[in-house]
């Protein structure tokens, strides 16, 4: 009765508040379901921090008047042939202006120029060479979460070294958007600060970076950065955006090379890169050794003495008890490459190389499903893909190449066509050889090692009717080999069906149906397979009745089953309001309630929710709980905003949270942040 009873308050909800609001929502709509699927899938570490670089494409806008193919691609509501349209007529007529310029093409509607706005700009080239300015970003941000964790008992040794205070400060400043800047330190909560060893925080990055859209040197970074390149095949850092709910195709596309203030303790380089450009030829070269958490393991045979191998490099970048912190940067990882791509009409093609050294070898350890993997200290990748485009078809792919003796050998390709109509379907073929090892890469795939994987993804982009948008996909799957979760050959699929509909350019409704279903190893016998099964259902909707306030609502239901056992079930209820008054020194103000009820950790529903700028995270939650966020900001002078968080999570099925360390007394738990942010423009 009582779920019945949240459906139908979130359904009369919907109905009324549907009203007008401010265009928002595809970049909130893709950070939500990128984080809670791959947090699903597991590709996301404890914390979720490597998900910060998303943030920076939500601020990043897109100078449409001078961006490249590959910048604007980076759009991801943008299709291939609008790309291309937008280019043909910069050529054309010169700059765009406004939003009226965009509209006077036939791919541009009203509707669809109200989206695409939150991703662009509009500069004047001419007026860009005349005028030189300082643009710049300075953020600092505490937390602190009560009742404290074991980890920090006082009564005895407590085996956290540091306090329970989590910290940040991230700080930018550009020139002309052309050099620029930036620093980032970060200590999470148990992690030491100015003492064992540590200087300041527990991580700190930082970069200097020059970008230029001219013959010469095009882009060049010393300190941290990421490198895309292709499919993700021969070498992908960072972040990657594959399938969202507003575009079907995985094609990548994504700058070659960028500087990063994640952060993120993992899956980052270090070192240098630049990349020259003469017309339509480009040559990257880049360079990285980086210090990395491993978990070593000692292993010995009749013919040599004991030694130490890499079992596992660690990505939750915690070093809180004296054993995290024995183990800090206890390897060390170079990698090493060059890639080279040519433009032409119809398309480009690159082709590239890179050496991965560890300075410790890896080791396949006492694990069935680890035994494909390579006990070596360097992986050398030898890699080549391409993209040819027509006005209505692409394709792409990429091919790539492990130690030519054992041919560890993984390609990707795919055709992306636009049908009538508006409607977009996209095919995609993968096949990874059990050998195939992804150290510093980061295909499309069902798991984050994708050795033995093969699949197909298949995927219909529609709109039936004006400012409703339909996307489903399909992606089957085997394995060849073992995987962590099932010690046999195994198969799956993954079905999603995404619907949308603009109710006009302030509301919008969405459903969600997410299908998965694979096999598993029994949890009674692990050499007993069985077939796991998991259906979500969610719809989601935003509105807002007055200018300055806005709704967000979810419902979500969760169907998991193993085997013959009884099916598990778990709902989600959530609601969301921001209040944001421009003449009020841009108060803004946020309040979020959530009630969650799951029979077991089996139905655990992975939610996103409301965090300060650059703080995101998608936990999992079973039981039966409520969860109640308020955030307040305000500018109290120009340029400058004060944000206060508070969140407040209470069970209402146990008296203690948490397991080990991390566990504490009471049914409740709350966590308390404060945040400055400064952001600087000043005209030289």
């Amino acid at each position: 009765m009582k779920r019945n009873i949240l459906i139908i308050i979130a359904t009369v909800f919907t109905i009324v508040s549907v009203g007008n609001a401010q265009e928002e929502a595809d970049i909130d709509m893709i950070v939500r379901d990128l984080l809670e699927d791959m947090a699903i899938d597991g590709r996301l570490s404890e914390n979720g921090d490597e998900a910060q670089d998303l943030y920076e494409l939500a601020e990043k806008k897109i100078d449409i008047n001078s961006a490249t193919a590959d910048e604007l691609r980076s759009i991801h509501v943008l299709t291939e042939s609008q790309v291309q349209s937008i280019i043909y007529e910069r050529s054309r007529v010169g700059a765009f202006n406004s939003v009226l310029d965009l509209m006077m093409m036939p791919e541009f509607d009203e509707w669809f120029v109200t989206r695409l706005a939150r991703f662009i700009k509009y500069d004047d080239p001419a007026e860009k060479h005349q005028r030189h300015y300082l643009k710049g970003e300075f953020l600092s941000r505490v937390a602190i979460q009560t009742p404290k964790a074991a980890g920090f008992d006082t009564i005895v040794k407590s085996p956290y070294v540091g306090e329970p205070l989590k910290l940040l400060s991230r700080n930018k400043l550009s020139l002309d958007d052309k050099l620029t800047v930036g620093f980032v330190a970060q200590s999470d909560m148990g992690e030491p600060i100015c003492s064992h060893g540590v200087s300041l925080t527990d991580f700190t990055s930082g970069f200097l970076s020059y970008k230029n859209n001219h013959n010469g040197i095009a882009r060049a970074v010393i300190g941290h950065y990421h490198i895309h390149i292709g499919q993700g095949l021969g070498v992908w850092t960072g972040f990657s955006t594959d399938q969202t709910s507003v575009q079907a195709s995985i094609d990548r596309r994504a700058e070659i090379i960028n500087p990063t203030l994640s952060a993120a303790e993992s899956g980052y380089l270090r070192g240098g890169a630049c990349m020259l450009v003469h017309n339509k030829s480009y040559l990257t070269l880049y360079s990285s050794w980086t210090d990395n958490d491993a978990t070593m393991l000692t292993m010995s045979n009749d013919t040599i003495e004991e030694r130490e191998y890499v079992q596992t490099i660690q990505k939750d970048g915690y070093h809180r008890t004296q054993k995290e912190i024995e183990g800090r940067n206890n390897v060390e990882t170079k990698l090493s490459g060059v890639y080279a791509s040519q433009g032409f009409y119809l398309g480009k093609i690159g082709i590239g190389a890179n050496k991965w050294r560890c300075s410790v070898p890896l080791s396949n350890g006492d694990k069935l499903y680890r035994l494909n993997y390579p006990s070596v200290e360097d992986i050398v990748t030898y890699h080549t893909d391409f993209r040819l485009i027509y006005p209505r078809v692409k394709i792409y792919g990429e091919g790539a190449l492990q130690d030519t003796r054992i041919k560890r050998l993984a390609v990707i390709c795919g055709i992306d066509l636009a049908l009538a109509g508006g409607s977009y379907l996209t095919i995609a073929y993968r096949d990874f050889s059990r050998n195939y090892y992804a150290a510093v890469q980061n295909p499309y795939s069902r798991w984050a090692q994708p050795s033995g994987e093969r699949g197909l993804y298949m995927a219909m982009q529609t709109s039936p009717v004006r400012k409703l948008e339909v996307l489903t996909s399909i992606n089957l799957y085997s394995n060849r080999w073992l995987t962590y979760r099932c010690m046999f050959p195994s198969d799956g699929y993954k079905i999603r069906l995404n619907a949308k509909y603009a109710i006009n350019k302030n509301a919008e409704v969405a459903f969600r149906v997410r299908v998965d279903d694979n096999d598993i190893s029994s949890s009674a016998n692990q050499y007993k397979k069985e077939r796991e099964h998991r259906i979500s259902y969610k719809m989601h909707y935003e509105s807002a009745p007055l200018p300055i306030v806005r709704f967000k609502g979810a419902v979500e239901q969760i169907h998991y089953r193993k085997g013959e056992r009884e099916a598990s079930i778990g709902w989600w209820f959530s609601q969301e309001l921001k209040i944001k008054a421009e003449n009020m020194s841009n108060l803004s103000a946020t309040l979020y309630v959530a009630h969650f009820d799951t029979d077991d950790y089996n139905s655990r529903i992975y939610a996103y929710m409301p965090d300060m700028l650059y703080s995101m995270s998608t936990p999992a939650y079973s039981g039966k709980g409520v969860i109640a966020i308020g955030q307040l900001g305000i500018n109290p002078v120009s340029n400058l905003t004060l944000t206060a968080r508070v969140k407040r999570l209470r069970y209402l099925d146990r008296e203690e949270i948490g397991t080990g360390n991390e566990k504490t007394s009471g049914a409740g738990r709350t966590e308390f942040k404060i945040q400055l942010r400064y952001k600087l423009f000043h005209r030289l």
